[in-house]
């Protein structure tokens, strides 16, 4: 970074400062702010399917199932923190919320179905307590039904899907990887009684179009939303507040899901 830089960003955190507010802090949320997550909002907003009247989200992951390699060990844990539940699903709910709201009177299924694993670099077997297997139903504002499904150690089935149906029509959202914020997403779309066809992104969603299809597309895109809260324009950078909400929903979810 520049000295120039580095001088206009401290003194927009002075500013900040002297006017009396909080210096912003952010979370690492990146599809939050991704080109399709806020396109699928819109579509919605705008009544491409019409009244909503179910989401349905499956996400298939190779990891966190009979194998693990000794960079991923850690993630067996449930005690580290760093686990299926805490970065997947949780990057997905928070995703499910920006389309349509949050959920509420959610039902969850949680279950550690393989409880121990085998470290494939060195061939010891470990003990599993980190979920495989996570199942959500709730319902978002307007009363549709949602569901969320993520499985750990799917090796052979649809990394993402997520489909969506309305009164007037349906979306389908399909992934490369099972992990939604940062899958290269493509968009399907119909009315009525057509056939899904796919939908193109418009022109103003996407500010890194040259970064299209790698992990770092969606990073960029929260990046420049930080830039633009560090410089007092209005953004959709999704803050600490925002973070700690989330954590709750993940906690009451995770209470019902095991049974608390």
């Amino acid at each position: 970074m520049t000295s120039a830089r580095v001088r206009n960003r401290t003194d927009t955190h002075r500013r900040v400062r002297d006017a009396g507010r909080p210096e912003p802090r952010f979370t690492g949320l990146q599809g939050h702010v991704s080109p399709t997550t806020r396109w699928v909002r819109d579509l919605i907003a705008h009544g491409y399917v019409g009244e909503v009247l179910s989401s349905s989200m499956i996400c298939s992951l190779p990891g966190g199932g009979a194998t693990f390699t000794s960079a991923s060990a850690y993630t067996a844990d449930a005690a580290n923190g760093a686990t299926m539940m805490t970065i997947p699903f949780a990057h997905a709910l928070d995703m499910q919320a920006v389309a349509l709201g949050e959920l509420t009177r959610t039902t969850a299924t949680i279950a550690t179905l393989r409880t121990q694993a085998v470290n494939t670099d060195t061939g010891e077997a470990i003990a599993k307590t980190a979920p495989d297997q996570i199942a959500v139903t709730g319902r978002p504002p307007g009363g549709a039904v949602a569901s969320m499904h993520f499985r750990g150690g799917a090796l052979r089935t649809t990394p993402f899907v997520r489909e969506i149906d309305g009164t007037r029509g349906s979306l389908r959202i399909t992934g490369d990887v099972g992990l939604p914020m940062s899958a290269a997403l493509t968009v399907e779309g119909a009315h009525d009684q057509d056939a899904l066809s796919p939908l193109e992104l418009p022109a103003g969603y996407d500010r890194f179009p040259q970064l299209a299809g790698t992990p770092a597309h969606n990073v960029a895109h929260l990046y420049a939303e930080v830039a633009e809260t560090l410089w007092g324009r209005d953004c959709d950078a999704p803050g600490f507040d925002h973070a700690v909400e989330l954590h709750r929903s993940i906690e009451a979810i995770a209470h019902r899901g095991t049974g608390g």
